[in-house]
């Protein structure tokens, strides 16, 4: 089931090269197919981690379900560090030959292991310092280590979707799932079974990040000198590095306006706060895999498309553009309208996380926007202008949460997360803007 098989004449990207000669309806039939392939498998993913919430939050006491909460919250925004941008760069990386992306991804990967050792050390050196009864450091510690399997899990992912294996991508991540559901589904209840948890999916975490490596690793591959490509790998590899900097910067700005409002509230509100904000947060990110599949998909097509022909360029940006905006417009309206529903799958001590998410709602549409123009921008080699935007809504929302927590509390945090992403669209719109305007 998992062994990939190239087939030129399938491949996304000789499809969409048709596109320029074929009425429009052949690109958004593409889109339909592939997207729904790629939704397939993020919204088994995410709805897996969705799942496991409603299942801890069902089988734990309130306290260790916010201390769980609040501990991912927290590990999960400092994972930007050994992140650094990578997922992103392989992705931007479309190449006519294939070679050349296993070429970075091998690089990739080797890198991200020295960045994960460094990253677990300072982690494990933070967590002493923090206050225990939020952030219980034996829980701290093995959330950190299943983050870290995941990370190079996606790696892999990443390098994958770059050769246009969205379908392989897809299935991996079924099957861990699947995996991660059933295990939790005969979990014991009762208090302390966070920590056992936790233990269990690092454990699964694990398995799943060796199985996508030796998928990344064919035998004819791994054969493959470095020489053969023409590359000195030295030169490669400091070329790597270089180019980084702006994709890591975009990862540590997106880390402090999607993550640092939740680890603001869990330190100042503690672990009853993260409760009551942490289920309106959980719903919204799972919504966003439907915008992020169109973006997975779309970013490797644009990529190539933009070096080699620049009206398929910018007919496929407007299709997967509108696109995006006809999704958020619908998730907007049905999450507002859902709200009640979606919080009490959780239960009846989370229903003050009713406002909340409805307060979040109109976020369906703005990070919709922002996906697709994302995609365009990062395509078209103006990676460091999307940094910049990214990094002036961080820095907004970082300063903002800190100044209406204590006044506004909860409430206004999710009004600052609004402002946040409506700062990112406004940055995303003029260079994009200016740059169709320029190719009329």
């Amino acid at each position: 089931m998992f062994f990939y098989k190239s087939d030129e004449r399938s491949s996304p990207i000789d499809y969409l090269g048709s596109v320029k000669k074929s009425k429009p309806g052949v690109c958004r039939d593409f889109f339909f197919k592939e997207w729904g392939a790629v939704l397939t498998g993020l919204a088994f993913s995410q709805g897996s981690n969705a799942s496991l919430l409603i299942i801890i939050a069902n089988k734990v006491p309130s306290l260790e379900y916010g201390q769980y909460l609040a501990t991912y919250g927290l590990v999960s925004l400092t994972l930007v560090l050994p992140s650094a941008g990578l997922d992103t760069f392989l992705l931007s990386r479309g190449s006519d030959d294939p070679k050349c992306v296993y070429l970075f991804w091998k690089r990739v990967f080797h890198l991200r292991l020295f960045l994960l050792a460094a990253w677990l050390i300072i982690l494990g050196i933070l967590a002493a310092c923090l206050p225990s009864d939020t952030y219980p450091p034996s829980l701290v510690s093995f959330v950190s280590l299943g983050l870290a399997f995941d990370l190079l899990t996606q790696s892999s992912y990443s390098a994958m979707r770059a050769l246009n294996r969205h379908r392989e991508v897809a299935r991996l991540q079924i099957f861990l799932a699947l995996t991660t559901i059933i295990v939790a589904s005969i979990w014991p209840s009762g208090p302390g079974q966070v920590l056992k948890f936790s233990v269990a999916r690092f454990c699964i975490s694990g398995v799943f990040a060796a199985l996508a490596l030796l998928r990344m690793c064919p035998t004819q591959i791994a054969q493959m000198s470095i020489n053969s490509l023409g590359i000195g790998g030295l030169e490669t590899f400091r070329e790597l590095i270089r180019k980084l900097v702006p994709f890591f910067l975009a990862d540590l700005a997106v880390a402090l306006y999607l993550k640092a409002d939740l680890t603001i509230v869990s330190l100042f509100q503690g672990a009853y706060g993260a409760s009551i904000y942490g289920p309106a947060l959980n719903v919204v990110n799972v919504l966003f895999l439907i915008p992020n599949a169109l973006y997975l998909l779309a970013l490797p097509t644009l990529a190539q498309k933009f070096a080699i022909d620049q009206d398929v360029f910018f007919k496929v940006s407007k299709i997967q553009l509108g696109l995006q905006f006809l999704t958020g417009t619908l998730m907007t309206a049905v999450l507002f309208l859902l709200a009640p529903f979606l919080i009490a799958l959780l239960g009846t001590a989370y229903v003050s996380s009713v406002i909340i998410l409805r307060i979040m709602s109109p976020l369906m549409l703005l990070k919709s926007l922002n996906f697709g123009l994302a995609a365009i921008l990062t395509s078209s080699n103006l990676q460091l202008w999307r940094t910049t935007a990214q990094i002036v809504s961080a820095l907004f929302n970082v300063v903002a949460n800190l100044v209406v927590i204590g006044s506004i509390g909860i409430p206004g945090v999710a009004l600052v997360y609004l402002l946040s992403e409506t700062i990112l669209l406004c940055g995303y719109m003029w260079p994009v803007c200016l740059r169709f305007f320029r190719h009329l």
